[in-house]
């Protein structure tokens, strides 16, 4: 059946696990219209306001869908950015920027992991988490713009 996932048998190209520096925030779940991030036991994720919303990375995100609908979608590259502190800072400030709920949670940023993504329609979706010196953790998915419905909190489980 044209645009369905098949998760007992991915796509050659498709990745089936993140990569081993991610594996304490994040993990890979199959669905039948493609694979997301999701996070692993021991965090939990969740959108403001929302107990019931299940946050995701999709890997078809909303304006990546937009372009095509023909989907399933799924993951070819996830990987690490390592950011110098410049770029950092620019990124902290842009998110204070557009996303308004980041502004109010993360207060002073004392990390930022970036991961970037490509999926199988060679589309770029970035994945930030932003910690604070309180120890909030803001996850901010982007595709060419950063927008806050898709920005969601992440909590450690105790």
């Amino acid at each position: 059946m044209p645009g369905v996932m098949d998760c007992e048998h991915l796509p050659a190209d498709a990745l089936k696990a993140v990569p081993d520096d991610l594996r304490d925030w994040l993990a890979l779940d199959c669905a039948f219209n493609g694979v997301s991030l999701m996070p692993t036991a021991d965090w939990s994720w969740r959108y403001t306001g929302s107990f019931f919303d299940r946050p995701m990375v999709f890997a078809g995100l909303v304006e990546v869908i937009d372009k095509r609908n023909d989907g399933p979608w799924y993951f070819k590259r996830i990987e690490r950015v390592r950011l110098s502190e410049e770029t950092r800072q620019a990124l902290h400030e842009k998110l204070a920027k557009e996303i308004p709920m980041y502004k109010e949670y993360v207060q002073k940023v004392h990390a930022i992991v970036q991961i970037n993504t490509v999926n199988n329609y060679d589309d770029s979706i970035t994945f930030n988490m932003a910690f604070d010196a309180n120890g909030h953790v803001m996850g901010v998915p982007c595709t060419a713009t950063c927008r806050p419905e898709h920005a969601f909190y992440m909590e450690r489980r105790k």
